[in-house]
């Protein structure tokens, strides 16, 4: 099993890409105004 996860920044609010992962494990979304550097390690 695989460890590695993925953080997926987008710009705004986008429903769709919400949607669309919001249900995949080890997928973290997050809006880019939110983005800090404990988030990137």
């Amino acid at each position: 099993m695989s460890t590695k996860k993925v953080l997926l920044v987008v710009p705004g609010k986008d429903e769709n890409v919400f949607k669309s992962f919001r249900n995949l494990p080890k997928v973290k979304y997050l809006y880019m105004d939110y983005l800090n550097p404990a988030d990137l390690m």
